[in-house]
């Protein structure tokens, strides 16, 4: 309360909001401003060990490893979709290329148009005059009728191939991103236990969360985009240096501008991200921690320390992302000016090139069309090096991500299944638990201390048996190696005489039943958490639901079942309850 009472004292200079929790009334606790200046610093010194590489580094949980389009296409794509990834292709070029083609076009009718008009101040005789603008007229008639139609079909080109580009790019996302999130998840639940011990759960499920949204942003439509962008930037500087090799080579020549510009944003943005995105990630894990043990933080109503600490971890992001948002637009801007400088230079020299006397039967060597067809294409040039460098990074970054799933396929469990066949009926199996000569230290301790050392057990079937000690004497780690959720470091674990490694680890485990200290729930019915994937085997033994109202009745929680609101009869209130707590 006296905390409560110093917030209160400062509301005048304090914004202060207030929440409701438990039924009490909270006070956001005042947070101080965060030093940018001391999360630079943080950054620098991160920055010293490799920016890219530690940035790489905070969303992996293992080294990284090179991996490439080629590699993630050839694992997530069945061979029939490859047909959809070489027409994305095609049609990603086609659409690229088709947008300075219609300004080749759109040059020389305004060549002509200029023709027309300039023809009309010359100093003829008026009846040569008449004669020579019929002549021109008509010429220009059946040039703009001609460019028509290139402009149509050119359209209808440009129309056709971005849609084959947006469909197949945007098919092999979605395809590509949907076989990457099942076969991860499955490669999670593959590992042993011992494989989660050396991981942060709260942070392991922002880190991979944070994977699947990195790849799929960076295998699909970006790629087309990129591919797109590489045509349009090619074809548009084949097609100013045919109008004009010399203005192209002139407005060419801001070209190492551009690309500088480019890269210092590059590097400067990527300062920011590399803390912005530690933090964030520090951030996701530490809420999941405070959200999953929300009873122990309540009963020491440790509301104001818990948000205080996950809000100075945001506050570093947040205030780190308008800096970044600056230095965008900033230099955004400036690559504009730098465009339109190279626009500028075009129309200036290209004003000198071209001759102020007119010959309507040879022409000019270069025409207003062809100054204007030059500067556009070029400019169209240098804003795809804008436009495609960020894709480029994200297509990395994407890579970069799936490093992660790429070692987990790679590696091999370090509990052997390959002899865990045997499968005794279940008539014959008496439950005699044998610990013999037992050597076991955890899989995560680097110092690989003995938990357990020549133990000898013996678990005659139909006895009670009550392991006693004090905490951290090995009590739980018996249990958990009769589960096998641990292989022993020596010695044997035997049931029925049968080494525990033989057998079927699923069939083992429907023989077990296991109260944890801290019951864990999933939301769905209750039927559905006292089954728990086990329908196939239930039903082999008898009527599913009567062996759960069995349960229910034996583990005396029938009577709090039929109170619910939900239930509607007994059996099917136990399939349509849902549980919300212990």
């Amino acid at each position: 309360m006296n905390d409560m009472n110093k917030y209160e004292d400062n509301t005048e200079d304090t914004n202060v909001n207030i929440r409701f929790a438990n039924n009490h009334i909270l006070e956001d606790p005042y947070f101080e401003e965060v030093n940018i200046k001391e999360a630079q610093l943080e950054l620098d010194e991160i920055l010293k060990e490799g920016g890219d590489e530690i940035l790489i580094r905070e969303k992996l949980m293992f080294e990284p490893q090179s991996v490439n389009l080629y590699d993630i296409y050839c694992h997530f794509l069945e061979p029939r979709e490859w047909i959809f990834l070489v027409l994305g292709i095609i049609g990603a070029i086609v659409a690229g290329g088709s947008m300075p083609l219609l300004f080749y076009i759109g040059s020389d009718v305004l060549s002509n148009s200029a023709n027309t008009s300039e023809s009309r101040n010359m100093n003829l005789p008026p009846h040569i005059k008449e004669m020579i603008l019929n002549i021109i007229k008509n010429s220009v008639r059946s040039s703009m009728n001609l460019n028509i139609k290139r402009y149509l079909i050119t359209g209808a080109i440009s129309f056709v191939f971005s849609f084959i580009s947006g469909f197949c790019w945007q098919y092999i996302g979605n395809k590509c991103s949907y076989n990457f999130k099942k076969r991860y998840f499955t490669l999670l639940l593959s590992q042993e236990q011992g494989w989660f011990d050396s991981y942060n759960t709260y942070e392991l499920s922002n880190k991979v969360q944070a994977q699947i949204e990195e790849v799929e942003q960076g295998i699909g439509i970006q790629v087309g985009l990129l591919i797109s962008g590489i045509s349009q930037f090619i074809v548009g500087f084949i097609v100013a240096f045919i109008k004009s090799w010399k203005l192209s080579l002139i407005m060419i020549s801001l070209t190492p501008i551009v690309l500088i510009i480019s890269f210092i944003l590059h590097k400067i943005l990527r300062r920011g991200i590399i803390i912005g995105r530690k933090t964030w990630e520090n951030a996701g894990g530490l809420a999941e921690e405070i959200i999953y043990n929300i009873k122990t933080v309540a009963s020491f109503a440790n509301f104001e320390y818990e948000l205080k600490r996950f809000n100075e971890k945001v506050d570093i992001s947040w205030k780190i992302g308008l800096i970044n948002a600056f230095k965008l637009a900033f230099f955004n801007g400036l690559n504009i000016f730098i465009l339109y400088i190279s626009l500028f230079l075009n129309f200036i020299v290209g004003r000198t090139l071209v001759k102020k006397d007119y010959n309507p039967v040879e022409g000019r060597d270069l025409l207003a069309g062809d100054v204007y067809g030059a500067g556009v294409c070029i400019i169209i040039g240098f804003g795809t090096i804008a436009k495609i460098a960020p894709n480029i990074k994200r297509i990395q970054d994407s890579c970069a991500a799936a490093s992660d799933y790429f070692n987990l396929y790679k590696r091999k469990p370090q509990m052997d299944y390959s002899q865990s066949i045997q499968r005794p009926p279940s008539s014959e199996i008496q439950g005699r638990i044998e610990f013999r000569n037992v050597n076991f230290s955890y899989p995560s301790d680097q110092e690989n201390k003995l938990i357990l050392s020549n133990l000898n057990l013996m678990f005659e079937p139909g006895k009670k048996v009550a392991l006693v000690g004090e905490s951290g004497c090995g009590k739980s780690t018996i249990v958990n190696l009769i589960e096998r959720l641990y292989d022993v470091t020596g010695g044997q674990v035997l049931i029925d005489g049968i080494d525990i490694k033989n057998y079927d680890i699923e069939y083992l485990r429907n023989f077990i039943g296991y109260v944890l200290q801290e019951p864990v729930l999933f939301d769905t019915s209750i039927r559905q958490n006292i089954i728990f994937g086990r329908e196939e085997y239930l039903s082999s033994i008898g009527d599913i639901d009567q062996l759960v109202s069995s349960a229910c009745d034996d583990s005396y929680s029938s009577e709090f079942i039929n109170n619910l609101k939900e239930k509607i009869g007994y059996v099917v209130g136990i399939k349509g309850s849902k549980l919300s707590g212990g």
